[in-house]
């Protein structure tokens, strides 16, 4: 159906397979691989909103944002971590997800370096949303106990206010 995708692939593996660049000190994405994601998000952009049949519209959206994020992914595991040749991909994927941001399937698989860019500020607000339960719990146990102590172990009748309500 598509496959302008395959030569950014084949750009792809070969800075995969390349041992000799070391891409963790590399600050500049691969030049080829710009000058390919630049054309291809044009192609793409072009396709999607050309296509008027909105299952074939839907299919070819979900296959290429599919295609590219395993393609993003081989160049993660390359130093696992979000490099400059990463950020390209990440940006085409934003790109892309931006002329048809209501039509994304909701089982599209999110690109590794997304989710470990993303993984910090998640553990951050988690972290926060902890410790406020924590103390909310606490509260909760606190009163609770305090509440409880004020009732006697002899049989009578509850009132609402023996308990604080």
């Amino acid at each position: 159906m598509y496959t302008d995708t395959d030569y950014l692939k084949s750009i792809a593996e070969e800075i995969a397979a390349d041992k000799n660049i070391d891409t963790r000190n590399n600050i500049k994405p691969d030049h080829h691989l710009v000058t390919e994601t630049r054309r291809l998000e044009k192609a793409i952009i072009q396709n999607l909103t050309t296509i008027e049949n909105f299952t074939q519209r839907d299919t070819f959206h979900f296959n290429t944002l599919g295609k590219l994020v395993n393609i993003c992914d081989l160049l993660y595991n390359i130093t696992t971590s979000a490099n400059p040749n990463v950020m390209v991909l990440i940006n085409l994927l934003n790109t892309i997800k931006e002329v048809l941001p209501n039509e994304i399937r909701p089982n599209l698989r999110l690109p590794k370096a997304f989710i470990e860019m993303q993984k910090e500020r998640l553990v951050k607000i988690w972290t926060s949303q902890q410790a406020n339960l924590r103390l909310k719990s606490k509260i909760t146990v606190d009163y609770s106990l305090n509440t409880f102590s004020k009732i006697s172990s002899a049989p009578r009748r509850i009132a609402l206010a023996d308990i604080g309500l």
